[in-house]
């Protein structure tokens, strides 16, 4: 078990790693990766501010992607903001622990995600 500053991140070997796209080309998602013991992590990355829009249609994607693969097991949510901005609904949805937060200076200071 590796931590990111006080939260703990499992270490599964991931099984697949990728964008998505859905077959019409409508819907993408920015980051997928897929652990072999079924956790789903879905991100999205903006340089400018997440909103709680931009974290919807997150979630939204998250379930057509979890639908398509199947044997989905848990999905955790990331967001990564380059300017560090984040609307007070992402900030709440950080707080409570629904969505993984980070910006350019946390990758900058810790060099990785776990």
């Amino acid at each position: 078990m590796a931590t990111y500053a006080t939260r703990p991140v499992s270490e599964p070997r991931l099984a697949r790693r990728c964008e998505w796209w859905d077959a019409g080309l409508r819907e993408q998602i920015d980051v997928a990766a897929l652990a072999d013991d079924g956790e789903l992590l879905i991100a999205e990355c903006k340089w400018g501010e997440v909103t709680g829009g931009d974290l919807a249609i997150l979630e939204r994607r998250a379930q057509l992607l979890a639908a398509e693969l199947g044997g989905v097991r848990r999905v955790r949510l990331a967001v990564f903001s380059g300017h560090g901005h984040f609307d007070a609904v992402v900030t709440s949805a950080r707080q409570s622990g629904r969505v993984l937060g980070f910006t350019t200076a946390d990758l900058l200071t810790h060099g990785s995600l776990v």
